[in-house]
C-alpha cells in the first residue's frame, strides 16, 4: 500500500471509525485520538493490507478493538474515590441495581457464547453493523449471520431467565 492508496481507501473511512469510537468511548477527544491510533496501525501494517478482502470490515474490527483496549485501560486506571462514589450511588437506587444485575447476567451469558456468536452479537446489536458487512468479515452469507445472531440472542435470553429464576 502506498500513500495514494491510503488517502483513497483508508482516510475516507474516518467518519465511520470516529462514529464507532465515539459510540463506545463516549468522549469526542478520546474518539479522535483512537481514530489516529487506528490510522497508525493501518500505516504500520500497510504491506499486509493487500490480502484483506474488505478494508471497511477490517477497519471496523481494528477500531472496535482499539476502543476496547482504551476502555480496559480506563477501567484499570480509574481513581479509587470515583469508583467508591459510583458504587455508593448505584447501591442507593434499587432500580439501578436491578438493571445492573441484569446487565451483569447479559455479560455472563455473552461470555458463555462461542467466539463467533459473541463477535456477531456485538457487531450487530452494539455497533449496528449491516448483515452484509458482518457476513464479509466472517466469510458467511447474510442468512447465516442472521441465524447465528438469532441463536446467540436466544441463548442469552435463556441464560438470563434461568439465572433470575435461581435468584428468586
Amino acid at each position: 500500500m502506498d500513500e495514494h492508496f491510503f488517502k483513497e481507501k483508508i482516510v475516507p473511512l474516518s467518519p465511520l471509525m470516529y462514529g464507532i469510537c465515539y459510540k463506545l468511548l463516549g468522549d469526542a477527544d478520546e474518539a479522535k485520538d483512537c481514530v489516529q491510533d487506528v490510522f497508525y496501525k493501518f500505516w504500520v501494517n500497510r504491506k499486509g493490507l493487500s490480502t484483506i478482502r474488505s478494508i471497511e470490515a477490517y477497519a471496523r474490527t481494528i477500531t472496535r478493538n482499539k476502543c476496547i483496549d482504551r476502555l480496559r485501560l480506563r477501567k484499570n486506571t480509574q481513581p479509587i474515590e470515583q469508583s467508591e462514589v459510583h458504587s455508593v450511588v448505584e447501591s442507593e437506587t434499587t432500580s439501578d441495581d436491578c438493571v445492573e444485575n441484569r446487565l451483569g447476567l447479559v455479560r455472563e451469558a455473552l461470555a458463555s457464547l462461542s467466539e463467533t456468536q459473541q463477535k456477531i452479537f456485538t457487531m450487530r446489536d452494539i455497533e449496528q453493523m449491516d448483515f452484509k458487512d458482518i457476513a464479509l468479515e466472517f466469510d458467511l452469507t447474510p442468512e447465516n449471520v442472521r441465524v447465528t445472531l438469532s441463536r446467540a440472542r436466544k441463548s442469552i435470553r435463556e441464560y438470563v431467565i434461568a439465572k433470575e429464576k435461581r435468584r428468586s
